[in-house]
């Protein structure tokens, strides 16, 4: 197996292949060995050589990628080799499977699970073969792939950029009549500073006087059968009454 040196492997992709699932409809062989080769962009190719029970015999250690992104594509193939003792059929390889596909669609897929199912498309001579393969269990890879924590923060922001633009172009439309109302206010209020709050009671004052009220004059006493027109201009009391009606009686009653 090929291992590309990784000078930093916080920057690179760690990529593992677990084991193998339905390779019998592959081969007309019981046991045979499958050899799987990834190839990266033509900058990394790796081979891993698989159990006869499918599984990986190095689980420990995990292909790392650099120089890759999450549109790098990814060729996933699977390779049978003749176990016979002649040297010319122990050269041979014959491709009986393949898929392709990328970093990003394998992270975005994979998403919170262990592992994912990169299902394979058989070969069309392997195909014609073995017969018709719609009934059989599709052969697929189980592998396991984690990206860098630096691509992993670029793409949570080009997420908040995203939605950040969203709310920027107004897309949440009952926000929409709420912010255009509050806005002027806001900045209205922004402008002024807070000792000018006297001014607007003020303003407030002048733009809308109070009406003043009238005084009402107060009632006035007066006697009754009073001649004395001037008397009206004067408040009197009960006993200055009294003593107007003796003075009075004293005038209207005649002198013997």
């Amino acid at each position: 197996m090929t291992r590309s040196p990784a000078s930093d492997n916080t920057r690179a992709w760690h990529f593992l292949v677990l084991r193998s699932q339905n390779f019998r409809s592959l081969r007309p062989e019981k046991a045979w060995r499958p050899i799987v080769t990834i190839d990266v962009e033509e900058h990394h190719s790796h081979e891993i050589v698989l159990g006869v029970d499918g599984q990986n015999p190095n689980l420990k250690q995990p292909l790392l990628l650099d120089e890759v992104h999450e549109g790098s594509r990814v060729e996933f193939k699977v390779w049978h080799k003749s176990q016979s003792h002649k040297a010319r059929n122990r050269r041979k390889r014959h491709l009986v499977a393949s898929a392709s596909s990328s970093l990003g669609e394998i992270v975005k897929r994979q998403g919170d699970e262990p592992h994912l199912e990169i299902r394979l498309s058989t070969t069309t001579n392997q195909t014609r073969k073995n017969g018709s393969s719609k009934q059989k269990p599709h052969a697929c890879l189980l592998v396991r792939l984690r990206a860098p924590s630096s691509s992993l923060r670029a793409h949570a922001s080009d997420y908040d950029d995203h939605v950040d633009g969203r709310y920027s172009d107004g897309a949440m439309s009952d926000d929409a009549p709420t912010s255009s109302v509050a806005t002027p206010t806001t900045a209205h209020s922004e402008e002024r500073p807070p000792w000018d709050q006297s001014t607007d009671q003020s303003t407030l004052v002048d733009d809308q006087p109070a009406k003043l009220r009238r005084r009402r004059p107060k009632p006035k006493g007066y006697c009754l059968d009073s001649d004395d027109e001037a008397a009206t201009e004067y408040s009197f009391t009960d006993d200055d009454c009294e003593r107007g009606g003796l003075r009075r009686q004293q005038r209207q009653t005649p002198r013997p």
